[in-house]
């Protein structure tokens, strides 16, 4: 809605401005953070900078754009129903955050009912009450020096925009929310699926913990490149899937750990079995082995590189760094720290982070063709909808 009008120009004039300029304009909101953004030629910088500056500054949230964006988010909700993989991740974070109107636990899109709920006078207020008196960081990637990017900040954003007067506190959250108790299976009913869709997986710790890089090495044995484990049992030892893989969305309080993937509907028992059989292997009943740890090792410090080949990238790296509030030095820092990682620190981060017991699975797809069989594992079986519910 930032972009959608401000107090000096219409929804027109700034996309008007922004083709002109040949410039792309970016809203991205996130659990941690709202981020804008603008790319461009250097040329047009300076013309640039001051759309930017009044966009970021000066939005009105014109009621006819309101409801326009209002209709085209709902339709984006109503297709989102029909997209297996969509429904998988909504409801997994629902029901690992303790329900979708929680903090974490909603969906970041909105759903239905807040989208119809919110009002033009819900944005104003957000925007003078939050956005405006939440800490800014300006990121900036190109060839540029400092003093010139000094020179376009200062020429165009307020002082109380970066450091504002009457600052608000950040949200508090639960500090130590990393244990789940609402581990087993929830099933979201597709009848007539060809496929399940899968997603394994349980809170787990912070960004700035001590074991960060130690559980992030086991994540990379485990699912984390095409070699992993899960990946080798369900699509080359099996062939029950096209590929699996494990990722930790890292965050500020606690973070989410899932293991993801899709499977022929007839393979979705023996598929979750397997699932369970590689935690239990990771937690500690198959550590892992020297080789796996030397070549996990290598691949991901070959990979760093890779991460910084665009601007794009790079940006989305520093903004890691502000995100969690890490050093400067962090990614020379965090080279150093790989490099003098153990396999036995590996395995024991595993071992004390990887947790079987508290492990949700769930399964969109049609589940009368499975849930007799998982019955069999005697865990508690849950059908929901997407949102958990």
């Amino acid at each position: 809605m930032f972009s959608e009008g401000t107090s000096k120009r219409t929804s027109e004039k700034i996309s008007e401005e922004i083709e002109h300029l040949a410039f792309r304009f970016k809203e991205d909101v996130s659990r941690n953070h709202i981020f804008f953004s603008i790319n461009g030629l250097k040329n047009n910088l300076d013309s640039g900078m001051k759309l930017f500056a009044d966009i970021t500054q000066n939005p009105i949230f014109p009621e006819q754009e309101t409801e326009r964006l209002r209709s085209e988010i709902l339709a984006d909700i109503t297709s989102s129903q029909d997209n297996a993989n969509k429904v998988a991740g909504t409801a997994a974070r629902a029901i690992l955050y303790g329900g979708v109107n929680t903090e974490y636990g909603h969906p970041i899109i909105g759903s239905t009912k807040s989208i119809k709920n919110i009002q033009q006078k819900d944005l104003i207020e957000f925007n003078q009450n939050i956005f405006h008196k939440s800490k800014a960081t300006f990121i900036a990637v190109g060839d540029i020096k400092s003093p010139e990017l000094l020179h376009h900040i200062e020429s165009n954003f307020s002082t109380d925009f970066f450091n504002h007067s009457d600052p608000i506190s950040p949200p508090v959250f639960p500090t130590n929310q990393f244990k789940n108790s609402v581990g087993g299976i929830y099933v979201i009913d597709r009848p007539g699926s060809a496929q399940s869709v899968i997603r394994a997986g349980h809170l787990t710790i912070p960004r700035d913990h001590q074991d960060y890089f130690s559980l992030a090495f086991g994540n990379y044995v485990l699912g984390g490149e095409y070699s992993s484990r899960v990946n080798m049992n369900l699509r080359q030892d099996k062939g029950y899937s096209y590929g699996f893989y494990s990722s930790i969305d890292w965050g500020q309080h606690s973070s989410t750990w899932l293991i993801r993937g899709s499977v022929q509907t007839e393979v979705t028992f023996e598929s979750v079995k397997e699932i369970l059989f590689e935690i239990n292997g990771i937690n500690g009943s198959k550590p892992i082995s020297s080789k796996e740890f030397e070549d996990s090792k290598q691949g991901l410090l070959k990979g760093i590189p890779s991460q910084f080949e665009s601007s794009n990238q790079m940006l989305n790296q520093l903004i890691k760094l502000v995100q969690f509030n890490l050093p400067d030095n962090d990614f020379s820092e965090s080279i150093k720290k790989i490099e003098a990682l153990t396999l036995d620190e590996v395995n024991l981060s595993s071992k004390n982070h990887f947790k079987p017991d508290e492990s949700v699975i769930v399964i969109v797809g049609d589940k009368e063709k499975f849930i007799g069989q998982l019955e069999t594992l005697k865990l508690p079986i849950h059908i929901v909808d997407m949102y958990g519910e």
